[in-house]
């Protein structure tokens, strides 16, 4: 049976991540879509971890009202699309993998029919392999393939044959009655995988149970759409739906959490955040009366907490009196930095309280450098209103950005601005770079412009302030500032958009982003046909790729389309609601400028989702990494046993049994290191003079994860083995064969983690000794959630195993013929 073909896991990825995110961070799908299918709809479980479905591709009406179909039907556009579409199956069929041109050309077939017909993936259970037992899946991909069923049942034969070729017998295809006819069916640790194409529907499933959970789902004409479906159909109301995408937030966070959940300390962070209130993130996209509509629905129980929960105040016609109508973009939110500071310091004294104390010491240097406290001073006097704008500019050389604050306490604040910039005329005094402060008057109003020179030449910016009664107000130039203080309520402002009040119709906001496309669409044809040679160039020059890039559509094609987008983020008393409109449908255009400019987009979500999910992020790459580097010398040793019928032995001794080297040089020809492996005098001690030396040159490997080249030339390593009676290595000088594991190769772990003050020199023939009063004395991550500990098997395999791991199963892990029973 052949191995993967590659790229599926990316594809899947990238479809998620499109039906979820396409209106804010790529191409729509399924635009215009397909009236709703039937079968499709019929599919849906009633309860599912991911559920994602495509309406497919209908062909765009000219003479239809919607303006972003009247795009789509042009004929450039139509051009372009197609253009570019061939030469994308151009590139793929180059970096296919060395597979037959039949095998690859049936990908693309599979791949088209998947984004051009109506399809739905469904994950109705997920477990994932343990010690316990296999895993436990249930997924299924529904394509209704239509007028493309006889070049999808070529694929799917020709894929199947190059996969299934030379199986085993426990493995042979066998036949599984579905509806009028029958799927193919095999076995697999996780289930059978069934599939084919039955009445104008392509089918792949797996897991127990699953094919015949489809077959009844979608053979019951009278089946009503499950609770959650119409929840958030309900939620996110479109005229024509093109996607749907649901994730069981709160069933796939609790089965990420279960390995720490006695971990009080994350659990309580997990709290504090509202992360651990959240049950359902589901996303809609379609087409509306006059373009697109992409939404994102976040459901909490109970309601958004912590850092997802609602601002004090929303945003509405003050905000936007602010704002000129002829802004290109514009984003305006609701934010107490004071609150944030505040919020964050007690996130931190959960996860981990020497972050906060870090900041809580540089704002004991700020106060003791300007004396001035960082938050009553400062923080606390700012917002809660706050605007990041851009205005169309006559050469386009120079962005137009502003910045608008709202101020609580003019005279207090007014203060601290005096303070900050006498310390700051006091610090900046000559160099490379030079700074010239200047005030200039307007109307009432005082300009604050800084000039910068750096080596003598000027920069095309002047960052210019103003304080009014109630904001602070930041440009790059004063000319910006003039015109946004000659700005008055009685002007015409974003507010007045139709798009806008469109937007605003169903309740206050907590965000709100607007963006004008027009002027960036006038340029794009311009920077599209400067940029095509460099791209063709570096598609040959790095990937020896080649391909025709397509000319871009007229711009006067596009640009007759085009209305303002406007993005809204709305809280509920159950959860939060982002909702983009617009008629260009690309990207950020639209998305009402959430991906562009310099807004932080709406704080209580973004910190919400990034706050908790950073210390999150870095530990689970920590972990990751930390895992493949144990299944990286796990591998070695496993080499090492081949060539030489023994493993390593725990030290590398001289002739009377001495121990001078660690097990670790021992498997550096297999860790592709014989380089370093060929430095080392195997007949002196790890630290004679010579060989000392090396310690500072220890591979990633054996080093901590994500250490930098100075912690790493430390040499010190917490990957060790157990030594001492009972153990695999009960001697320096005592190699292992696989003989020697009565145990069971998979039930007997090879290497451990270590805590840091068990810390070695990687070349030192030094490990932790088995305590067997204690057998987790020395065992352990402190700075991991519940502290739990990497452990490599003789099999290969790893785990992650808790530190409050039973002693007793722990101690016969770490023995290969104690003849314990361990539990699975």
């Amino acid at each position: 049976m052949r191995a993967s073909m590659g790229g599926g896991m990316e594809f899947i990825v990238a479809i998620v991540m499109s039906i979820f995110f396409g209106g804010a961070a790529g191409l729509p799908l399924a635009t215009p879509p397909l009236p709703p299918d039937p079968v499709i709809a019929r599919a849906s479980p009633d309860h599912c971890l991911l559920h994602l479905e495509m309406a497919g591709i209908a062909k765009p009406d000219a003479a239809s009202k919607n303006l972003t179909e009247q795009l789509l039907a042009n004929a450039d556009v139509q051009q372009f699309l197609a253009q570019l579409g061939s030469e994308l199956v151009g590139v793929v069929r180059q970096i296919a993998p060395p597979t037959p041109p039949e095998v690859t050309d049936s990908l693309i077939v599979m791949s088209r029919a998947a984004l051009t017909r109506p399809t739905a993936l469904m994950v109705e259970r997920l477990v994932p392999p343990s010690p316990q037992g296999r895993p436990d899946v249930a997924a299924s991909i529904l394509i209704r393939v239509g007028e493309q069923q006889e070049d999808v049942s070529k694929a799917v034969a020709t894929l199947a044959a190059y996969v299934l070729a030379g199986p085993p017998p426990s493995m042979k295809p066998g036949k599984l009655p579905f509806l009028a006819g029958s799927l193919d069916q095999m076995p697999s640790p996780a289930g059978p995988i069934s599939w084919g194409i039955i009445d104008g529907s392509f089918v792949l499933t797996i897991g127990e149970g699953t094919a015949e959970g489809l077959a009844k789902r979608i053979s019951d004409a009278t089946r009503k759409s499950p609770s959650w479906k119409v929840e958030l159909e309900k939620k996110m109301p479109v005229a024509r739906q093109s996607t749907l995408a649901y994730f069981n937030a709160g069933e796939m966070i609790a089965m990420a959490t279960a390995p720490v959940r006695d971990d009080e300390k994350g659990m309580a962070a997990m709290k504090a955040s509202g992360l651990a209130q959240l049950r359902t993130v589901g996303a809609i996209s379609g087409m509306t009366a006059e373009g697109t509509s992409s939404a994102i629905w976040f459901g909490f129980d109970g309601g958004p907490t912590g850092f997802f929960a609602k601002p004090v105040s929303g945003v509405g016609p003050k905000q936007f009196a602010q704002i000129p109508a002829n802004a290109t973009t514009a984003q305006v939110w609701s934010l107490d930095p004071s609150k944030m500071l505040a919020d964050f310091l007690s996130f931190a004294d959960i996860v981990d309280p020497r972050n906060a104390d870090g900041v809580r010491e540089g704002m004991e240097a700020f106060r003791q450098a300007t004396r001035l406290d960082l938050n009553a001073d400062l923080l606390a006097l700012l917002g809660p209103d706050w605007s990041v704008l851009s205005m169309p500019t006559a050469m386009g050389i120079v962005p137009d950005v502003a910045v608008i604050a709202g101020v609580r306490d003019r005279k207090r604040f007014e203060n601290t601005h005096d303070r900050l910039l006498e310390l700051l005329r006091k610090v900046i005094t000559s160099g490379e770079v030079s700074i010239k402060f200047e005030k200039v008057a307007f109307g009432s109003h005082t300009l604050h412009c800084a000039e910068i020179t750096a080596s003598g030449l000027g920069i095309p910016l002047t960052p210019t302030w103003c304080l009014t009664d109630d904001a602070l107000l930041l440009t790059l130039s004063p000319q910006s500032a003039k015109t946004l203080l000659s700005h008055d309520a009685k002007q015409s402002d974003i507010g007045a958009l139709l798009e806008v009040k469109e937007a605003m119709a169903a309740g206050e906001a907590t965000f709100v982003g607007i963006l004008d496309p027009k002027p960036m669409l006038a340029n794009l044809e311009g920077l599209y046909a400067f940029g095509a040679p460099f791209v063709r160039s570096m598609l040959r020059d790095q990937g020896g790729l080649e391909a025709k890039i397509p000319s871009f559509p007229p711009a006067a094609a596009i640009l007759k389309h085009s209305r303002p987008s406007v993005s809204v983020i709305r809280h509920e008393h159950d959860g939060i609601l982002v909702r983009s409109t617009g008629t260009i449908p690309l990207g950020p255009l639209a998305s009402g400028g959430i991906g562009i400019g310099a807004s932080p987009g709406p704080a209580g979500v973004v910190a919400g989702l990034l706050l908790p999910a950073i210390e999150s992020a870095r530990e689970a790459a920590r972990r990751t990494m930390t895992m493949n580097n144990f299944k990286q010398a796990t591998i070695a040793f496993l080499m090492h046993e081949a060539d030489n019928r023994s493993f390593p032995s725990q030290a590398i001794c001289d002739k009377e049994g001495k121990p001078l080297l660690s097990w670790r040089v021992a498997i550096l020809p297999y860790l592709e290191q014989n380089d370093l492996y060929e430095e080392f005098r195997l007949d002196e001690p790890w630290d004679s003079e010579h060989n000392k030396k090396l310690v500072a040159k220890m591979p990633e490997v054996f080093g901590k994860a994500g250490a930098t080249p100075a912690e790493r030339a430390t040499g010190l390593t917490t990957m060790e083995v157990l030594t001492g009676p009972g153990t695999c290595f009960p001697k320096p000088d005592a190699p292992l064969a696989v003989a020697d594991i009565k145990d069971g190769m998979s039930h007997t772990a090879l290497l451990v983690q270590t805590l840091p003050d068990n810390a070695v020199p990687w070349t030192k023939p030094q490990d932790l000794v088995l305590d067997h009063e204690k057998p987790l004395a020395g065992v352990g991550n402190p700075g991991r959630p519940g502290g739990a500990v990497v452990v490599a098997f003789f099999d290969g395999h790893i785990e992650l195993l808790p530190a409050n791991v039973d002693p007793a199963k722990f101690k016969a892990m770490v023995s290969p013929s104690g003849g314990e029973a361990v539990a699975q």
